[in-house]
């Protein structure tokens, strides 16, 4: 699990400079944290605009596979601006985790 810690990253695709989200890890795998190596799985992240307007960000996990070369997966969200509130927002994507 550490190899996954270490490569995830949240990335700003349209204003990297000005207002990124703030953000967390909510949930990984199945069923309180279980998974398979080289089987899709599930990561929830909880974002926080911190901006009134929309952003649209991409979602990154980025990590080794076996020969060292490093594997993406990406996707694209639409966070909802903040407008006065700044609720937060929950997205999930899939990754394959490397046995590594």
């Amino acid at each position: 699990m550490r190899f996954l810690l270490a490569g995830m990253l949240l990335l700003a695709a349209a204003v990297p400079a000005q207002g990124q989200a703030q953000g967390q890890f909510i949930s990984f795998g199945w069923g309180g944290g279980l998974y398979r190596q080289n089987a899709w799985t599930a990561l929830k992240v909880q974002l926080k605009p911190t901006e009134a307007k929309n952003q649209e960000l991409q979602l990154l996990v980025v990590q080794d596979d076996l020969d060292g070369d490093p594997q993406e997966f990406f996707l694209p969200i639409v966070l909802t601006g903040a407008a006065g509130n700044a609720d937060t927002q929950d997205f999930w994507t899939y990754f394959v985790p490397s046995p590594k």
